[in-house]
């Protein structure tokens, strides 16, 4: 029976394998998006978001703005019944600096962060720690691989100077430098340095803020996106193209995915003023894949539940359908595990050699 139904087989199984590769790898990509997870990690009952919002380099947003902005989600939250609400934010601005140590002299990406930047984008460290710029003072820095050893021949430098802009300011750790396509492709193609954000702008008065991330409780559905699309719009008059809000804890459900496979055929349009920065391109990259495993698991459902109604509808047509109750197989089953205890299966698997001896 087996024979006169392998091919049947044989595409059932593969699309199996069509459905469960993709969750395998799914859920490997969600392991690496750490953004996806940081509100569960923040607050364990599942009633928060991590939102974050970026903003085209016209818009003129400032720190003051991101204060402004975060009181208005505490006063929001109060509103609406929060005693004592829960929030933490953290921004940043990304420009060009010129970086030197003794002769040797370049031209780096500098992110300027505030507040708990580094608790949203934990970035990869090989030597040193995070720094808080409010805490700690505003002349730290994180470096990564690549420029440390341009600058110094070596990646343990914790601790050591380097002239940014004409100014000294103390090596906090090194960032591992990932040799990736991707990542050059997301903008992250240059020597990175992290500085705070008030240093930065003293280097650069034109410098202004990109991006801004927020925890904070979700009340209701959609509470979150809601208050900061609000206060935007009315109390900082951004247009819709002007900005943009994104919400990664939801990013990778599956009613999220769905909706960025629909969007996809429109990637190649471009309707909003603004960049993003190259840790936001990578998560968008994780979606997206997401999205298109989700494709392949959803096609081969489809098709497997196709194959299993066709079978179904021969065996009725030929009248075998009737047959097959469910009585039947309990006995059928039953018996083949009489036959296995009784070593009837054993016996017939043994060679004609191994009968003779025994």
């Amino acid at each position: 029976m087996l024979k006169k139904y392998w091919k049947i087989l044989t595409i059932f199984i593969l699309l199996c394998l069509a459905i469960v590769i993709p969750q395998i790898k799914m859920s490997q990509l969600e392991q690496r998006e750490i953004s996806a997870q940081i509100a569960n990690e923040w607050d364990s009952s599942g009633k928060s978001v991590f939102l974050s919002s970026y903003f085209a380099e016209q818009s003129g947003i400032t720190v003051k703005h991101i204060y402004e902005l975060d009181a208005q989600v505490r006063k929001s939250l109060i509103t609406n019944g929060e005693a004592e609400p829960k929030t933490t934010y953290s921004y940043s601005g990304c420009s060009e600096v010129s970086v030197q140590n003794k002769d040797i002299q370049m031209e780096v990406t500098a992110i300027g962060v505030g507040e708990n930047f580094f608790y949203f984008h934990p970035v990869s460290l090989l030597s040193g720690s995070y720094f808080y710029p409010e805490q700690q003072g505003l002349d730290l820095v994180i470096i990564d691989q690549n420029l440390a050893w341009v600058l110094y021949g070596s990646d343990n430098i914790v601790g050591m100077s380097i002239e940014i802009g004409g100014k000294p300011h103390r090596i906090a750790g090194v960032m591992k430098w990932e040799k990736s396509g991707l990542q050059k492709r997301a903008g992250y193609n240059k020597p990175l340095i992290f500085m705070s954000y008030p240093s930065l702008k003293g280097m650069d008065e034109t410098l202004s803020v990109t991006a801004c991330d927020v925890l904070m409780s979700e009340i209701t559905s959609g509470f979150g996106k809601t208050t900061l699309k609000s206060y935007l719009e009315t109390n900082m008059g951004l247009r819709e193209n002007q900005y943009d809000i994104v919400n990664h804890t939801k990013r990778l459900k599956k009613s999220s995915l769905k909706s960025a496979l629909e969007q996809m055929k429109y990637n190649s349009m471009k309707t909003k003023q603004l960049s993003y920065p190259y840790w936001e391109n990578m998560s968008r990259y994780v979606r997206d894949e997401c999205a298109r495993l989700l494709c392949v698991q959803m096609v081969a459902e489809r098709i497997t539940v196709l194959i299993l109604l066709w079978k179904v509808m021969q065996l009725w047509r030929t009248g075998k359908f009737e047959r097959i109750k469910f009585s039947n197989i309990c006995k059928q089953v039953w018996r083949w595990k009489e036959r296995v205890r009784t070593g009837v299966v054993n016996k017939k698997q043994n060679t004609p050699d191994e009968n003779q001896a025994a």
